[in-house]
């Protein structure tokens, strides 16, 4: 969130620092170098350990946290900012860069009520380097938003599940724009949730972190997925997650006082338990005119995500913000609004727990105000399914609710339609709906299958297989013999006609190889594809474009995403690992690299005239078997790198991971499944050889193993007239006998509707 330059102001915050790294040519893991005076070493150490992402790299990343200290009996409390990733200009033992990240702790009490954002204190903190003033002026009162996206409604939902949520595909987002984007998130809660809202702008996909809001190339097992841009689903399961994103989706107050509203909402929640009930309750009260504010209490500090840790030390590591002077907390009481009151009987289990929360849900409904929100609950909640559904008398429940919501001659109306049309609604409340609308003609049925009920199911059953039999007979007779058609070449085999379509397929130079692999997939599938350089594109025209930026292209599908890493192997017996530096800069031996290798200029850049020699992965790797070469660059992880070849870390830092994706528009449905379908075996062949100097041909080779062309279907023969032939030689056609048994089985249906062997008198139609 940005601020204009007129309603810029500050409040100046004291803070105290740490700087976490290694020492030059050290061996150890990372720890930390220095530190402020103001907090003890394994307070610093504790909370460094405790928020670690796993993310490396050149650019600096960002960490938010809340964390609460005791320290001599005081208890004190800290926004935790962490600015990661920063190059030391130094190397450790092993050659590999250290980098520093450094850590920020500013009392809460100094920027509590100032509306400060993330960004906020990252513009604060990141240019202090080495030189640290003893207190640090942030921007304070942050605009609010007036407007917000799906992405960020999609994650505030998903963290009403109680389990970390993962933005994927943002890896080419500028890192500021995600720290907003987490700004923009934290302000869709309770303030509250704060206090246990741990995010990071960037973490590693492998690492075990416990960061609540990440950013990440791919979201690990256990955490919700938001795809950038995009928004997310929201599991059927998660009622919760879902009221709240319809909270926010269908408010009826403009979103800056929402946000106000909530900014508001400061007792301590957790994201578990019943945190995020609570919250939906707080959301719920915030998002309507003129929103009565009932005071609802956070859980105990047993309800915490995490323990506090260090027992009886004198030094320890809380978890719960402070509360106010004086301040009292109230305990839990039953909901007082009718969003309340509909969460509350969501959660009913028992029968009388559910006889009795209707009653008074259908009580407090008795407005027309009241009973339109019933109408929209009725419509997201699908009736209360879930929960009537264990009643014993749930028939009788769902004509009640009917009643209720639908009374006052208001049962026309478009949320009725929509609750008829709608198959998951159950059928006793529709019937009760109709009964209403005078449509239902159930009740007779019911009154007539007890006494006749065999009889009419076996003589309507008749009629309708002898009408069917008749029709079709029929039009067999006047329409003449069929004549054999061939279906168009490469239908697809369910009967629905094919149509070959040109695909226009979209790549840089480097990725080229990857671009002749789909086109000559969508050849084996029989369709036409035309490979070109990156440039505009007719958005009419099915098309592929293999990118490593996804942001001009908002509205293509992902077909694959992948990521590469290089690597420097090295001849361990011809240069010792202390001398591959030197031996780099002195230029005197070849590197060998792959043909479409694409940081020629950053090696030459630090390492001088360096010689490369460019030759087809595999190539390179034929030479390693042989012994015939002593430096290379291949993708890591390679199997047949053996001693005594070995890999070095020393270019990890100036040959950062290549995360290429696949995107895809206009492609028919049946295209799309079978090229997600190779999706992994194309990426596992691009992470680890990316092609030759012969693209094309090895490319359609490779495309071919894995997905063989398709034939076209050939021309079904046309069908004989069958005929069925008696002792004396004479035939009659098939059609003929299906007419006859049509016309019986019609008769025999007319006589077992009609015929009745003793008439009931009075019988209730």
């Amino acid at each position: 969130m940005t601020e204009s330059p007129a309603t810029v102001h500050h409040v100046t915050v004291d803070y105290e620092w740490a700087l976490e790294g290694k020492p030059p040519g050290s061996y150890n893991d990372y720890e930390v170098l220095e530190h402020s005076g103001g907090l003890g070493l394994e307070i610093f150490d504790e909370i460094r350990s405790r928020y670690t992402t796993g993310a490396t790299g050149d650019q600096p990343q960002v960490t938010i946290a809340f964390v609460g200290t005791r320290q001599g009996g005081q208890k004190l409390y800290y926004i935790v900012l962490a600015l990661q990733n920063e190059w030391s200009g130094h190397r450790d033992g092993t050659n590999r860069k250290i980098y520093y990240t450094r850590w920020f702790y500013v009392p809460y009490d100094q920027i509590a009520g100032h509306r400060v954002s993330y960004e906020a204190l990252y513009d604060a903190f990141k240019d202090l380097g080495d030189e640290r003033p003893p207190r640090v002026a942030v921007r304070a009162d942050a605009n609010l938003p007036s407007e917000t996206f799906e992405d960020a409604i999609s994650a505030a939902g998903l963290l009403m599940t109680g389990e970390p949520v993962c933005v994927v595909g943002a890896e080419q987002v500028p890192m500021v724009k995600r720290l907003r984007f987490i700004d923009e998130v934290a302000s869709l809660l309770p303030y509250g949730m704060r206090a246990r809202l741990a995010a990071a702008t960037w973490v590693s996909a492998t690492a075990g972190h416990r960061i609540r809001l990440s950013f990440a190339p791919h979201a690990p097992d256990g955490t919700h997925k938001v795809v950038w841009a995009r928004g997310a689903p929201i599991p059927p399961a998660e009622r919760t997650a879902t009221a709240y994103v319809e909270q926010l989706t269908h408010r009826r107050v403009p979103l800056e006082e929402l946000v106000e509203r909530l900014a508001q909402k400061t007792t301590e929640l957790p994201f578990r338990d019943k945190g995020p009930h609570i919250a939906l309750v707080l959301l719920g009260e915030c998002a309507v005119p003129a929103a009565k504010n009932h005071a609802v209490a956070g859980p105990s500090s047993a309800d915490a995500d995490e323990p506090a840790a260090g027992g009886d030390a004198p030094t320890q590591i809380l978890e719960s913000p402070p509360k106010g002077a004086g301040q009292t907390v109230a305990m839990p009481r039953p909901p007082t609004t009718l969003g309340g009151l509909i969460i509350s009987f969501r959660k009913a289990v028992d029968p009388a727990e559910i006889s009795e929360g209707l009653r008074v849900l259908l009580a407090a409904a008795d407005t027309d105000e009241g009973r339109r929100q019933l109408q929209k609950a009725l419509r997201t909640w699908d009736c209360f399914e879930a929960v009537i559904r264990r009643h014993p008398s749930a028939d009788r429940l769902y004509e009640e609710l009917a009643e209720a919501a639908f009374a006052h001659d208001i049962y026309q109306n478009e949320i009725a339609d929509e609750l008829l049309r709608t198959r998951a609604i159950p059928k006793p409340f529709k019937a009760a709906l109709r009964a209403m609308r005078g449509e239902d003609p159930g009740p007779g049925w019911k009154r007539m299958l007890p006494r006749k009920g065999k009889r009419h199911i076996y003589g309507g059953s008749a009629l309708v297989v002898g009408g069917v039999l008749l029709m079709i007979t029929s039009l067999n007779f006047f329409s003449g013999p069929d004549l054999p058609v061939a279906p168009p070449a490469g239908s697809a085999p369910a009967g629905v006609a094919f149509v070959p379509q040109q695909v226009v397929i979209q790549a840089d130079e480097p990725d080229q190889y990857l671009a002749h692999v789909y086109a000559q997939l969508l050849r084996n599938l029989g369709h036409r594809a035309d490979v070109q350089d990156v440039g505009p594109l007719d958005p009419a025209r099915p098309q592929i474009v293999i990118t490593t930026d996804s942001a001009p292209y908002p509205r293509h599908e992902p077909l694959m995403t992948a990521q590469s890493k290089s690597t420097l192997v090295f001849d361990a017996d011809e240069i010792p690992a202390d001398r591959v530096e030197s031996v780099l800069k002195e230029a005197k031996l070849t590197v060998e690299v792959g043909t479409d290798f694409p940081d020629e200029a950053k090696l030459k850049a630090e390492f001088g005239e360096l010689p490369l020699k460019r030759k087809p992965i595999s190539q390179i790797v034929e030479d390693i078997k042989g012994g015939e070469v002593a430096l290379a660059i291949l993708p890591s992880g390679r199997a047949e790198i053996a001693p005594p070849y070995q890999e070095s870390p020393l270019l990890d830092g100036l040959l950062p991971p290549r995360t290429v994706q696949v995107l895809s528009s206009g492609l028919p449905a049946g295209t799309e499944a079978n090229l997600e379908g190779v999706a992994e075996r194309v990426a596992e062949k691009w992470r680890t050889d990316p092609g030759g100097a012969d693209q094309p041909e090895t490319a359609a080779k490779f495309a071919d193993s894995i997905m063989p062309a398709v034939e076209p279907p050939s021309t079904p023969p046309a069908t004989p007239v069958t005929t069925i032939k008696d002792a004396d030689g004479f035939t009659v056609p098939t059609g003929v006998l299906v007419f006859v048994g049509a016309v019986l089985i019609l008769i025999i249906g007319v006589v077992a509707l009609v015929w009745s062997p003793a008439r009931v008198p009075d019988e209730p139609w």
